[in-house]
């Protein structure tokens, strides 16, 4: 009988899940800690300006002198009651503040259209990786366009340039919740930090997900009284690479146009 259902069991695994859930289901599930030493390297990748404060705010003004920011569009289409060049000079001057507020590393704001991401591979493939230890990118379940783009992106980066053997990737959540979070930061004493970071965001304000909404995933996250927590899901670069062979850049492309 055990024998049986060990069978059934391996035909499920192998042959009848998506590769996607299979490789979650692969990923060490125990919550771990990230290891931030005074030379790691954290290279954090937003699709849009505010992305990054909203995901992992609190993790980064945890150890801001170990992080490098780099929001991979304009935003231009975040504050729809302006045009684009003015919602690209409101979303520079929001990220460069808070950014400034952060103390971070270092931060580039690119000045890719908000949505047309995929169609710029040139630009994208200048970012150095070299000497990265942890590349925080959005998690594979997120819908925005240029989430998937910076997936597609990196995978075709990581083939191409030099890295580190070590180098892990780094799924964090933002509209879509990580299901199965391998790792987590308590951000409880810099929580009050990321919600004044999310506050310079002016023009995010009207746009989901509101910053209360945020703090309530992270209150959620905490398994202690009043704490506050960021998830994220940890791989190595094979995992990360054989899930986004799951995104068809074909559609990417059709939607971007």
């Amino acid at each position: 009988m055990f024998i049986g259902l060990r069978k059934i069991k391996e035909k499920i695994l192998g042959y009848l899940l998506p590769t996607l859930t299979r490789y979650t289901f692969s990923l060490k599930l125990n919550q771990g800690t990230f290891n931030i030493f005074i030379d790691t390297k954290c290279l954090v990748m937003s699709p849009r300006p505010g992305d990054e404060t909203y995901a992992m705010g609190g993790f980064m003004a945890k150890h801001p002198k170990n992080f490098e920011v780099l929001t991979l569009t304009d935003g231009s289409k975040g504050v729809p009651e302006k045009d684009k060049i003015d919602a690209r000079f409101i979303m520079r001057k929001e990220f460069n503040a808070v950014m400034e507020m952060l103390r971070v590393r270092g931060h580039k704001f690119f000045d890719i259209e908000e949505g047309k991401l995929i169609q710029n591979y040139h630009t994208f493939s200048k970012i150095d990786i070299s000497e990265i230890d942890y590349i925080f990118v959005p998690n594979i379940f997120e819908e925005n366009l240029d989430s998937k783009a910076i997936l597609l992106h990196l995978k075709k980066l990581i083939s191409e340039k030099e890295h580190k053997e070590t180098l892990k990737m780094v799924f964090y959540e933002l509209y879509c919740p990580i299901s199965l979070p391998n790792y987590t930061v308590d951000i409880t004493l810099t929580q009050t930090l990321k919600q004044d970071m999310m506050d310079l965001y002016v023009s995010r304000r009207t746009n989901n997900p509101h910053p209360d909404v945020v703090l309530s995933l992270n209150k959620y996250r905490s398994k202690t009284e009043g704490g506050y927590n960021e998830s994220f899901m940890v791989m190595d670069i094979s995992t990360f690479n054989t899930l986004v062979e799951q995104i068809n850049p074909k559609e990417i492309l059709i939607r971007s146009v």
